[in-house]
């Protein structure tokens, strides 16, 4: 993932492809600020794999929205992989 300005009240996308030669499937976490982000509320989020890419879509993204966000994938056993980016609002927007 790459750091990043958003436009306030505009929608932030956080990309994160995935290479494997695992055949199992990815255990996977989105993290602001070190916690979980609930997916559920579909308000807010979106999130989406296609062709091992993991995306979060973070939708009227605000003051609030402004964080360290983190994909964090583990399985299978003993794996463990983790990307970071800081997100944050456009200066004067």
């Amino acid at each position: 993932m790459r750091n990043q300005k958003i436009p306030k009240n505009s929608t932030a996308i956080l990309e994160c492809k995935i290479t494997s030669s695992f055949n199992e499937t990815f255990t996977f976490k989105w993290k602001k600020n070190d916690e979980v982000i609930d997916l559920g509320n579909k308000d807010k989020y979106e999130f989406t794999i296609e062709d091992n890419l993991f995306k979060l879509k973070i939708f009227g993204f605000n003051e609030c929205d402004e964080a360290n966000y983190e994909i964090y994938l583990s399985e299978p056993e003993d794996f463990e992989i983790s990307s970071k980016a800081d997100i944050y609002l456009e200066a004067g927007k």
